[in-house]
Protein backbone atom coordinates (compact mmCIF):
# COMPACT_ATOMS: atom_id res chain seq x y z
CA UNK A 1 0.00 0.00 0.00
CA UNK A 2 0.98 3.62 -0.48
CA UNK A 3 0.90 4.36 3.26
CA UNK A 4 3.48 1.66 4.07
CA UNK A 5 5.70 2.78 1.19
CA UNK A 6 5.74 6.41 2.33
CA UNK A 7 6.55 5.33 5.91
CA UNK A 8 9.87 3.84 4.77
CA UNK A 9 12.75 6.26 4.99
CA UNK A 10 14.21 7.07 1.63
CA UNK A 11 17.69 5.71 1.04
CA UNK A 12 20.15 8.57 0.94
CA UNK A 13 22.83 8.08 -1.65
CA UNK A 14 25.95 10.16 -1.20
CA UNK A 15 27.65 11.42 -4.29
CA UNK A 16 31.39 10.85 -4.57
CA UNK A 17 32.00 14.58 -4.08
CA UNK A 18 30.01 14.66 -0.84
CA UNK A 19 31.68 11.45 0.37
CA UNK A 20 35.17 12.79 -0.41
CA UNK A 21 34.42 16.14 1.21
CA UNK A 22 33.23 14.42 4.39
CA UNK A 23 36.21 12.08 4.37
CA UNK A 24 38.55 15.07 4.03
CA UNK A 25 36.76 16.88 6.88
CA UNK A 26 37.09 13.84 9.15
CA UNK A 27 40.75 13.32 8.26
CA UNK A 28 41.46 16.98 8.98
CA UNK A 29 39.68 16.71 12.33
CA UNK A 30 41.68 13.56 13.12
CA UNK A 31 44.99 15.33 12.37
CA UNK A 32 43.98 18.24 14.63
CA UNK A 33 43.23 15.79 17.46
CA UNK A 34 46.58 14.05 16.94
CA UNK A 35 48.40 17.40 17.03
CA UNK A 36 46.52 18.34 20.21
CA UNK A 37 47.50 15.02 21.79
CA UNK A 38 51.18 15.55 20.85
CA UNK A 39 51.03 19.10 22.25
CA UNK A 40 49.52 17.90 25.53
CA UNK A 41 52.10 15.11 25.85
CA UNK A 42 54.95 17.58 25.26
CA UNK A 43 53.45 20.06 27.72
CA UNK A 44 53.24 17.32 30.36
CA UNK A 45 56.86 16.31 29.66
CA UNK A 46 58.05 19.90 30.05
CA UNK A 47 56.05 20.41 33.25
CA UNK A 48 57.52 17.23 34.70
CA UNK A 49 61.03 18.35 33.76
CA UNK A 50 60.39 21.75 35.35
CA UNK A 51 59.27 20.13 38.62
CA UNK A 52 62.43 17.98 38.65
CA UNK A 53 64.58 21.08 38.17
CA UNK A 54 62.74 22.86 40.98
CA UNK A 55 63.26 19.88 43.29
CA UNK A 56 66.97 19.80 42.36
CA UNK A 57 67.29 23.51 43.13
CA UNK A 58 65.55 23.08 46.51
CA UNK A 59 67.83 20.13 47.30
CA UNK A 60 70.97 22.12 46.39
CA UNK A 61 69.84 25.11 48.47
CA UNK A 62 69.18 22.85 51.47
CA UNK A 63 72.53 21.10 51.00
CA UNK A 64 74.30 24.47 50.91
CA UNK A 65 72.44 25.58 54.05
CA UNK A 66 73.44 22.41 55.89
CA UNK A 67 77.06 22.66 54.76
CA UNK A 68 77.21 26.30 55.85
CA UNK A 69 75.67 25.42 59.22
CA UNK A 70 78.17 22.56 59.65
CA UNK A 71 81.14 24.89 59.02
CA UNK A 72 80.01 27.36 61.75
Amino acid sequence: SKASQSAKPAKVRLTNAVYEAELFRLQTEFVKLQEQRIYEAELFRLQTEFVKLQEQRIYEAELFRLQTEFVK
